[in-house]
């Protein structure tokens, strides 16, 4: 190898070195989200990106309601950001369903029931 290829990969080394990584930028969040949920069940947690994105850097309804309220989890339970009739609250908390598929939803009978006295059982 002569000189200006040597350069040349040693630059290549460093703009890979320090370029973002995608994973790295957004981990934080998600540790945000399941620091909210603790004790929330594992088919959630391996739900992993799909909980927030349709593909990654793009936000699904959950995704963009989360991001939109100060990435608080906490403060989207109220909202139905999936349109499926339930809540996201209901969802992760009751239910163990996506909050961001209105393919997955709840099975909580409701007759009687109000969301907060659900709530109030997992808290």
């Amino acid at each position: 190898m002569n000189r200006k290829h040597v350069a040349l990969a040693a630059l290549a080394f460093c703009i890979l070195l320090g370029a973002p990584r995608g994973a790295d930028a957004t981990s934080t969040y998600s540790n945000q989200w399941r620091a909210a949920y603790p004790g929330v069940c594992t088919t959630l947690y391996n739900l992993s990106c799909s909980v927030c994105h349709t593909a990654v850097p793009a936000l699904n309804a959950y995704g963009t309601d989360y991001l939109n309220q100060g990435l608080s989890a906490t403060a989207i339970e109220n909202l139905d950001s999936d349109g499926d009739g339930y809540t996201n609250g209901q969802e992760i908390l009751v239910d163990c369903t996506n909050p961001a598929s209105s393919a997955s939803h709840g099975t909580v009978d409701e007759a009687g029931q109000t969301w907060s006295a659900i709530k109030a059982l997992y808290h």
